[in-house]
């Protein structure tokens, strides 16, 4: 497994889920880290706990539908390390209310596409321009984006929700081209149904626990899709760009 120590990631929607997780693992691989969540009281404890275990953290409130906030975060995380970005995980998100096309909720459309598409669109344009390059036998730094399996087929009632993460996937194609001279990677995730809070908020909302269809028979833990990420943001996945990984345990194999 290849070292990221030392290494410097942003991560958004960090305190919370498979955010959360990848905070830890990445501080427990020895990476220095940038946090950024909605939720300011739940980002500053996650920095807080690993500052406490002598970890080197810096953190912001950060909603990524304001491009403003998403710039100052990157800017004084750039200068608060003096060196640019290794990487960095895109993972803020909402699913919206669930409903058919012949349903469309322009209000629902707009809160969805401003986090999912439009916040991914603002972290990935500050990130690129603060990140490493490739140089020498050295390759550039590293983006992994939040899509879905709901991004790689269609899911009913789930419209809004799906089409913003074809969108991201269409992101993360098109930037893994525009970045080929730069040797900067860029990669989405595809998860199914994550043990997280996002995903009890929705069974709440909805009554009833989503049924899972996955060949492996449970939801995935956050730790399991983290483990993924920390590979794609690593130099054991130097040959990989423009790839949508999915980690949905055969739910549509």
């Amino acid at each position: 497994m290849a070292s990221i120590t030392g290494h410097l990631f942003a991560i958004t929607g960090a305190a919370s889920g498979i955010g959360r997780a990848t905070s830890l693992l990445l501080a427990e691989s020895g990476a220095l880290l940038s946090l950024a969540d909605k939720d300011g009281e739940a980002v500053q404890q996650l920095a807080t706990k690993l500052t406490n275990n002598g970890l080197n953290v810096f953190w912001k409130q950060v909603d990524v539908r304001n491009r403003d906030e998403v710039e100052k975060w990157i800017s004084a995380t750039v200068e608060h390390f003096g060196r640019p970005l290794d990487g960095a995980v895109n993972l803020a998100g909402i699913s919206g209310h669930l409903g058919p096309v012949r349903d469309y909720d322009h209000v629902n459309y707009e809160a969805v596409f401003s986090v999912n598409v439009q916040g991914t669109f603002a972290c990935m344009s500050a990130e690129l321009r603060n990140m490493r390059v490739a140089k020498d036998d050295v390759g550039g730094g590293s983006i992994v984006n939040a899509a879905s399996i709901t991004g790689l087929v269609g899911k009913q009632n789930c419209s809004v929700y799906c089409a913003s993460k074809h969108a991201v996937i269409g992101i993360t194609k098109a930037a893994a081209r525009e970045e080929a001279n730069t040797g900067i990677r860029v990669n989405a995730i595809a998860p199914g149904f994550v043990d997280t809070p996002l995903m009890h908020a929705l069974d709440d909302k909805l009554g009833f626990e989503l049924p899972n269809d996955a060949v492996l028979g449970r939801r995935a833990k956050a730790e399991e899709v983290a483990r993924l990420i920390r590979f794609l943001l690593s130099s054991d996945s130097s040959y990989t760009t423009g790839s949508v990984y999915q980690i949905d345990g055969g739910m549509i194999c």
